[in-house]
């Protein structure tokens, strides 16, 4: 090929061939100005993030995440249920000299803590029955079912969350001719409650601590209650305890229902008396297979009787004598075997009753009891006048600050034990029990702590107690310090 062969070939117009790079010196394109054209500043263009169909993707991709349909609407509030305020909320979470709350926020009942523990003497006429027996075998088993009301109160403060105590609180009941009984309450520490039911037959003392548990990925939570409790007959000077230690209560809620799932307990324990009589509780309220949701076998000391209590928490509570075998060979479970003979046949538990209390009662209180709280009395006037709109509002900030809250916990513990995020289990607390950095009550108000067993527990201090119903009837309260007053006096 020659000079003026290649010089012709460069020469050619090479626009329709895409093979041939584009020559040099290109023609720039116009585009004809109008007045009808404009171009908007680049300051002033929609982000990507605020455009409807980003937000229509993100809100698609969340639900798919969610696993279901969203909750688009907060449920209504009725009057059974009533809702979190902000004072649970603010005072009840990562303070250390107030019980965090061991149940999760489901709803809030407009009462406290030790107003709720109180339902237990609803359940009192059953000790009165021991107290009127001289079988000490009969008294164990009446002990039993009044034990097994007790931890039927716990389960039902996991359903419907009552305002948690803080340090120093208290709650009272005067007896009177129907009820002869005298109940105290107090908050000795941040999470052990000392609780006292005294009547003139018999004197019932329990010492209870909360310790929960939540695991991270099936939303669980599990409260442990512990803490030592007796029971003391005048008429036989039979003393019957027990300890809690070996019980949990189980707060879950189904992945696929909206409806929140009632508490269910399970774990045993053993009641003993002074004889050496004694009784093992088993709840398996979780157990698809049982018949019951608890029972009990209460045996003497020598095998020869013994005493079954089985039911229902919400119907009764029903007891059954089985006579000794003539046949050798081990006893069988009560539940199991032919029913002989009722033998204590007990009242049917009423758990949606109330205690009632006058205006003259309430005048007489000390400035620590809990009908005083004025977040209770201020969520009762709301339910009255039937602020749903409000109470709805409330719940909805109380659950998104108990799940911030949670998530938070979550992450410190995961910072602090170097442990990742397979290690699910945290009890509420950051993994430290509140004992470990809290201070005891200096000067509790009926109760005196001593040492048992390498263990601290609390008493009902006779002479204090004396002393206190003097000062009551007197309306006397100086030595009585007011612990709500740093909290809530302010807001309402």
């Amino acid at each position: 090929m020659s000079d003026s062969d290649s010089n012709d070939f460069s020469s050619q117009d090479n626009t329709d061939n895409p093979l041939l790079p584009e020559p040099e010196t290109t023609a720039c394109l116009k585009i004809p100005y109008s007045n009808d054209v404009s171009f908007a500043p680049i300051a002033s263009l929609t982000p990507v993030e605020e455009t409807a169909r980003y937000r229509m993707r993100q809100a698609a991709n969340r639900k798919t995440a969610d696993g279901g349909k969203g909750r688009t609407v907060t449920p209504g509030v009725s009057s059974a249920l009533a809702v979190d305020l902000e004072y649970a909320n603010r005072n009840n979470i990562n303070n250390d000299d107030i019980l965090y709350a061991p149940f999760p926020i489901k709803s809030m009942a407009p009462t406290s803590f030790l107003e709720q523990l109180a339902q237990m003497t609803l359940h009192a006429h059953v000790l009165q029955r021991a107290e009127d027996t001289e079988d000490m075998l009969e008294q164990t088993a009446f002990t039993a079912a009044f034990v097994i009301a007790l931890v039927r109160d716990l389960q039902k403060n996991a359903t419907v969350h009552a305002f948690m105590p803080v340090l120093g609180e208290t709650f009272e009941l005067s007896g009177n001719k129907v009820h002869p009984w005298r109940f105290f309450a107090e908050q000795v520490e941040a999470d052990v409650t000392a609780i006292s039911l005294k009547s003139p037959g018999f004197h019932f003392q329990q010492n209870l601590r909360l310790q929960s548990k939540f695991e991270h990925r099936r939303k669980l939570f599990t409260v442990f209650p512990t803490g030592a409790g007796y029971i003391v007959f005048d008429k036989t000077e039979n003393e019957v305890s027990w300890s809690f230690d070996g019980l949990k209560i189980t707060c879950t809620k189904p992945k696929d229902s909206s409806e929140k799932r009632g508490a269910a307990v399970d774990g045993s324990f053993v009641v003993r008396n002074k004889r050496g009589d004694n009784g093992l509780l088993v709840f398996q309220e979780s157990d698809a297979t049982a018949r019951t949701p608890f029972h009990a076998m209460v045996y003497n000391r020598e095998r020869s009787r013994f005493i079954g209590l089985n039911g229902d928490f919400n119907v009764s509570i029903n007891g059954v004598f089985q006579p000794p075998k003539l046949r050798p060979g081990p006893v069988r479970s009560p539940i199991r075997e032919p029913f002989v003979a009722m033998l204590v046949p007990l009242k049917k538990l009423k758990p949606d009753a109330r205690l009632k209390y006058s205006r003259e009662e309430i005048l007489r209180l000390p400035p620590t009891d809990s009908r005083f709280r004025a977040d209770v009395k201020y969520l009762r006037r709301a339910l009255e006048a039937e602020t749903d709109d409000e109470a709805n509002l409330l719940f909805a900030k109380a659950q998104r600050k108990h799940e911030k809250y949670l998530r938070h916990e979550y992450s410190r513990r995961v910072a602090c034990t170097a442990q990742g995020p397979y290690q699910d289990c945290d009890n509420g607390n950051g993994n430290v029990m509140p004992s470990a950095h809290t201070t005891p009550l200096e000067d509790p108000l009926w109760f005196e702590r001593f040492v048992e067993g390498g263990h601290i527990r609390y008493r009902y201090n006779e002479e204090e107690g004396a002393d206190y119903w003097a000062a009551r009837e007197d309306r006397d309260f100086s030595r009585c310090p007011d612990p709500f007053a740093a909290f809530v006096k302010k807001k309402y």
